[in-house]
């Protein structure tokens, strides 16, 4: 019991460092700083992907539909669920940069104003 809520713990601060990392990232000037993580979660993402079909293809001669459909069986909902993540992390990335162009156009009216 006192293991499960340590782990939780432990997850739910990993978590919130790295939305916290994402924001701070996405927040920067550069625009490519704040892909940094979405790429890594996709690259992860792709590895548990490649993880399920690279043995199930390796060793088959010749592959059926049957092969096919449950290789694709097995691959849709496996990305769908480790790209969670990623998608989350864009919805941040796009989030801030939205508010930084935002606050840019403001500046530069507030400046041809002036």
């Amino acid at each position: 019991m006192i293991n499960t809520a340590i782990f939780l713990l432990i997850s739910l601060l990993s978590f919130a460092g790295v939305i916290w990392l994402q924001l701070l990232l996405s927040k920067n000037e550069s625009k490519f700083l704040g892909l940094i993580l979405p790429i890594i979660s996709f690259t992860f993402s792709l590895l548990t992907v490649m993880g399920i079909v690279t043995p199930k293809t390796i060793f088959i001669d010749t592959v059926t539909k049957a092969d096919v459909i449950e290789i694709i069986g097995l691959v849709a909902p496996t990305l769908f669920i480790t790209n969670i993540s990623t998608i989350v992390l864009l919805a941040i990335y796009f989030s801030c940069r939205k508010n930084s162009k935002r606050k840019a156009q403001l500046e530069k009216m507030n400046i041809q104003d002036l």
